[in-house]
């Protein structure tokens, strides 16, 4: 399986500013950010990948 992408900071930025010129920016700002810390989340303090944690569901 591939590595999924790692947004840089720069990136991770333009994602934000470009939900805000849609519409139902605030839901897709929060959805992206609980993705994000929670994945980083399931990799430091489990070392595992996403990939693993889902595949227990």
């Amino acid at each position: 399986m591939a590595q999924a992408k790692t947004l840089t900071v720069a990136e991770f930025q333009q994602v934000l500013s470009y939900f805000n010129t849609r519409n139902f920016a605030l839901r897709n700002r929060t959805m992206f950010l609980i993705s994000q810390v929670s994945a980083r989340f399931v990799v430091d303090n489990h070392g595992v990948t996403v990939t693993h944690s889902y595949s227990a569901w």
